[in-house]
């Protein structure tokens, strides 16, 4: 009973605090009319964990900064498990010419080996997803031999499909152009604040991100991919509280990064 109480206190929080910066960013959206308009797009890397007031939240995010400067339609970490797919689903016969740009954070988890408990958890709801968006596609979990926690390891899907779905953004940057942060190496001897090891695999999300640069430089789409490795003077143990989720630092300087990247269309 406490426990259903604890997490119908934190729901409520949640949706409080973004009708409060939906009816904010409605009002500051009037003075940004020459700006733009962006919709943000993120998986858990989008808001500072660790911090009840920011949990799926803009506060103290990149979000918040670029609505001093533009109109924003956010949706940050709309499922505990944010995809790819999730984002093209979402966009699905929407209208995208009314934004200037799009931006997003996505990709780890599509791309991070787990261990096969959660195969139902994760990937049968992405399976769902994936046959509405590519009905005769034929999407299996990348499986590998690696251990984690006692169990083998998988990812959603192989390189395969990956190649769909980015021909798939591509199809939808032809609408407005896509600002996709990427990942970034893990560093195996370094958790941060994160309370356990990350699986001795983690870095095949690395393989995933080679394969995106490689496809966009043969098919030039409207589309800015950011290696964050590659991202000059990012800093992994200053700029993430645990390889993977931005610190406050972080967030100032993604904020930067995504501001040169509007800059530079």
């Amino acid at each position: 009973m406490i426990l259903f109480i604890k997490r119908t206190i934190k729901f409520l929080l949640i949706q409080i605090i973004n009708l409060y910066y939906g009816l904010l960013f409605r009002v500051q959206g009037i003075f940004h009319q020459k700006e733009g308009s962006l919709l943000i797009y993120t998986d858990s890397r989008g808001f500072l964990v660790n911090c009840i007031l920011c949990n799926k939240t803009p506060y103290k995010s990149y979000v918040e900064k670029l609505s001093k400067k533009y109109r924003i339609h956010y949706k940050i970490c709309p499922y505990k498990h944010t995809t790819i797919l999730d984002f093209l689903d979402f966009v699905n016969n929407k209208n995208l010419k009314k934004y200037s740009s799009i931006v997003i954070h996505l990709g780890i988890v599509d791309f991070s080996p787990r261990p096969l408990s959660q195969l139902k958890l994760v990937f049968n709801k992405k399976l769902a997803i994936a046959k509405k968006i590519f009905p005769n596609l034929e999407m299996r979990p990348n499986y590998y031999e690696y251990i984690y926690e006692k169990e083998k390891t998988f990812s959603l899907y192989n390189l395969s499909v990956l190649q769909k779905i980015l021909e798939r953004m591509g199809k939808v940057s032809e609408e407005t152009k896509i600002i996709w942060l990427g990942v970034n190496a893990v560093d195996l001897k370094w958790n941060g604040n994160y309370f356990k090891k990350r699986p001795s695999n983690i870095n095949i999300i690395l393989e995933y991100q080679n394969y995106i640069e490689k496809f966009f430089l043969e098919n030039l789409f409207n589309i800015k991919y950011i290696n964050i490795d590659k991202a000059p003077g990012f800093k992994l143990k200053e700029h993430t509280v645990d390889n993977m989720h931005l610190s406050e630092s972080g967030f100032n300087f993604f904020y930067k990064l995504i501001l040169s990247s509007l800059n530079n269309k």
